[in-house]
């Protein structure tokens, strides 16, 4: 189900995209009774625990977690549930059931009575929304209903989504033990700084620009582990990365190489030039160049080095290289404390540049944005690399056409790339 938005709705009730019996139909198509009992006693092994992680998860699209919410949804619910089915050739009148069934559904998989199996501790929420806030509530209220924690990912796009995306578990809802001065509380790789779980306050979660990719280790088991807490239990959501997206792109060799990817589609060689032509000219907005993010790391780290990176301030070196991210701020700031607490907190370190460099310098991910030619593409001599990717989008009338097609998406052609 979906709430303003457009696409054929299945009729089955939510249900994990991972789940045993599926697995188990995939089976029976390749069963041929002539396994042996070791080849059987190892299948059950595989099935039983190999895939872990997964049963404990269940996934929400965007406006489907409004399901959890509040029961004022409901109606709202059914009823753009209704219009769409009418859109798409269903039967309107079977809403409040499927709406109902859902409601059902969830509860089951969420639920911390016993079960015939364990429960769905992690709820994965994707979602493009300008209503961030909504999302962070509704996990909170997760945790306290039923120590279920969220995942909470949300499309970065300005004008369209806000961002904001996080881990929401047991520090999301507990106040925090008061700070002592000298005493760093929290264990993370950043001498206690951490970004990408959510506070009680509302603080911790990405600002609406930031690309980022959080890793958060998160038992799935012990989310709520009652009082007194075992001796040795570790935290059930700690931090593990906070890895910033810098995108770059080489203007000059992206033009050249997308002017040869087209050139097919332009009429002539002029069409082919004056596309060139738009690309190189400063109004069509770029990433920096790769060369520019590598020179900012390298004076970074040769202020660093030279002792020039002041713990109070930072340093011009510091600002530039930050400005690079999508949001500067959280990656000066995870620097600034490295300055300020790396020996009060010391953290693992790695060998770069001729330096013993703490997480909070090397963690970042590079992402080049030039367009790369295929092997048909390339001047004669020269070697390719990956092949052009092409995206199939079946037109709407197929669509309408033919509204009794596969459930849960597009009809009337292939809705795969």
């Amino acid at each position: 189900m979906a709430a303003h938005e457009l696409f054929r709705p299945g009729s089955n009730p939510l249900a994990p995209l991972y789940r045993e019996e599926l697995i188990l139909d995939a089976l029976r198509s390749t069963w041929t009774g002539a396994r042996t009992f070791e080849q059987t006693k190892e299948l059950m092994r595989a099935l039983i625990h190999g895939p872990q992680k997964l049963r404990y998860c269940v996934e929400l699209i965007c406006s489907e977690l409004f399901l959890l919410t509040s029961p004022a949804n409901r109606r709202p619910l059914l009823q753009d549930l209704a219009k769409v089915l009418r859109q798409f050739g269903g039967d309107a009148t079977e809403a409040a059931k499927l709406v109902d069934l859902d409601i059902n559904a969830l509860g089951e998989l969420l639920t911390v009575t016993q079960g015939n199996r364990e429960r769905r501790s992690v709820l994965l929420v994707p979602a493009c929304t300008s209503r961030s806030n909504d999302y962070w509530h509704a996990g909170q209220a997760s945790v306290l209903a039923s120590g279920t924690a969220t995942v909470f990912c949300n499309a970065a796009s300005k004008g369209l989504s806000v961002g904001g995306s996080c881990f929401i578990g047991c520090d999301s809802v507990h106040k925090p033990p008061k700070e002592h001065a000298g005493i760093v509380r929290p264990l993370t790789p950043y001498h206690g700084w951490h970004h990408g779980i959510l506070q009680p306050s509302c603080q911790g979660a990405l600002s609406e620009t930031d690309q980022a990719l959080v890793v958060v280790d998160l038992d799935p088991v012990h989310l709520v582990s009652g009082k007194p807490r075992p001796q040795l239990l570790p935290e059930p959501v700690s931090m593990v990365a906070y890895l910033p997206i810098v995108e770059v792109l080489h203007k000059e060799g992206n033009a050249r190489a997308l002017t040869a990817s087209l050139r097919d589609q332009l009429k002539d060689k002029k069409g082919s030039q004056t596309l060139a032509r738009l690309l190189n000219t400063k109004a069509f907005a770029a990433p920096r160049e790769p060369l520019d993010f590598r020179g900012a790391l390298a004076k970074l780290l040769e202020a660093k080095r030279d002792r020039r990176l002041k713990a109070d301030l930072g340093g011009p070196e510091l600002d530039a290289f930050a400005g690079f991210f999508s949001n500067p701020e959280a990656v000066r700031q995870r620097i600034m404390v490295c300055l300020q607490d790396q020996h009060q907190q010391p953290a693992p370190l790695a060998k770069a540049d001729g330096l013993d460099l703490a997480p909070a310098w090397l963690d970042f991910l590079v992402a080049d944005l030039t367009w790369k030619q295929s092997d048909a593409e390339q001047p004669e001599g020269k070697q390719a690399g990956n092949k052009q990717p092409a995206i199939r989008v079946p037109p709407w009338r197929q669509v309408l056409a033919y509204p009794n097609a596969g459930e849960g998406g597009t009809s009337g052609g292939n809705p795969t790339a």
